[in-house]
């Protein structure tokens, strides 16, 4: 098979003189098929699994039907993510409005996270108007999120649960003005969190979902993205619930909003790179 260096596969092949390589997303087999978590080629993960540095070191290599494809495994990979559109029905046509979508979530997201801000400051009018920022932004978002559901139905789950948390954090805004009681207003918060938590869950999982066998590398990305989002909404969660223990409480809410504010920073680089995925079907 040749001197092995940095850049050889599993199999024994250069990947830096692959053809094929960038039209396949493909990092090198090191770092991207032969992983456990991205196991798109099975001559790699089989090195993975049985615990070789490369096929040569298999008793079984000059025999092994896997290795005889080695020379076809870009293709076949190629060929499978075509299968997948057409299974799905995701070709270029279709890819087209996807994307679009796609690009006008994470256009959604800058104004949520401005509004944020706008409301933790200490003018009255910035506060008004990052709320109705927020409101319509979020709204937006949800509507977005209903109309792909014809490309995944947890789509759909998660932008019925962003409209219901909009809902939910626009009535408790009357509630944090004295309306209504503490105990309503910590109803409220935790009923707004839940809701905000579960359309998060489904649109993370229906990204995922979209982009499987088209970018496996990013779809775990955004199921990554989802574990660190709940641990940190629990955080969420126990600050409101040890209201009463002060010092706790006030070391929860400023740990939960500086991950959460950084989550949704990676949030939006992720719907970029998936809308460019979308983007890069429709030009084809």
């Amino acid at each position: 098979m040749g001197a092995f260096t940095v850049d050889t596969g599993y199999c024994g092949k250069d990947c830096g003189v692959c053809a094929r390589r960038g039209e396949i997303s493909c990092p090198g087999c090191r770092q991207g098929p032969g992983e456990p978590s991205n196991a798109g080629c099975p001559i790699a993960r089989c090195c993975v699994e049985l615990h070789y540095g490369n096929c040569s070191a298999c008793l079984q290599s000059r025999c092994c039907e896997r290795l005889g494809w080695r020379s076809r495994e870009p293709e076949r990979r190629l060929a499978k993510r075509a299968a997948a559109y057409r299974g799905r029905s995701e070709g270029a046509e279709s890819a087209r409005p996807v994307a679009r979508k796609l690009q006008l979530l994470f256009w959604l997201i800058i104004p949520g996270l401005l509004s944020a801000l706008a409301q933790n400051a200490r003018l009255p009018a910035l506060v008004l108007a990052g709320l109705i920022v927020s409101v319509l932004s979020r709204a937006a978002y949800a509507a977005l999120l209903l109309s792909l559901g014809s490309s995944d139905s947890r789509y759909r789950h998660a932008g019925a649960l962003t409209l219901l948390a909009v809902v939910l954090e626009t009535a408790l805004s009357f509630v944090t003005s004295g309306v209504y009681s503490v105990s309503g207003a910590l109803f409220l918060s935790l009923a707004a969190l839940a809701a905000a938590f579960g359309g998060e869950c489904y649109e993370y999982l229906a990204h995922a979902a979209l982009l499987s066998a088209l970018d496996d590398e990013l779809a775990d990305k955004w199921r990554s993205l989802l574990r660190w989002y709940a641990l940190f909404t629990g955080t969420a969660v126990a600050a409101l619930l040890l209201s009463g223990l002060m010092l706790l409480a006030m070391l929860a809410t400023i740990t939960a909003a500086l991950a959460l504010t950084v989550l949704g920073i990676v949030k939006l680089v992720y719907l970029y790179r998936t809308a460019d995925v979308f983007r890069g079907i429709a030009q084809r």
